[in-house]
């Protein structure tokens, strides 16, 4: 996905999104400034969908969007709010969570998302380079 965002930053818009805000967890490497965590995901940014958000904004009503607020959403409305023990999550939930990511990701990216076995560490070292 690191890849597939490079290759295509800035192309929310060409994918018919709003960039939102985001926030970049930064921190020191052997003394270097390095931007770590998911960058420009619905982990940590927002996207609003741009074919509604004029006629929504107009109305006063909450705009249609792209973030990790699917599963935070049920997890409140089964009483979790961050204390205690949270309850489990159904397969019902895992599965339209994992179809709203592979979503997310081919909008923000313009790709298709493929499934890929093995080791994941490989991977992320090879697309950090």
């Amino acid at each position: 996905m690191l890849q597939a965002l490079r290759a295509r930053s800035g192309s929310g818009a060409k994918q018919g999104l709003i960039f939102v805000d985001t926030k970049y967890e930064i921190g020191r490497l052997n003394g270097e400034l390095v931007v770590s965590d998911e960058v420009n995901t619905p982990d940590s940014s927002r996207y609003w969908y741009a074919d509604t958000y004029g006629e929504l904004f107009a109305a006063g009503e909450e705009q249609r969007k792209l973030d990790k607020d699917y599963v935070r959403s049920w997890l409140a409305d089964q009483g979790f709010r961050g204390d205690g023990e949270p309850p489990v999550l159904t397969d019902e939930v895992r599965i339209e969570a994992a179809r709203r990511y592979i979503m997310a990701y081919e909008l923000i990216t313009g790709c298709t998302f493929e499934v890929h076995e093995g080791p994941i560490l490989d991977r992320v070292r090879q697309a950090l380079g």
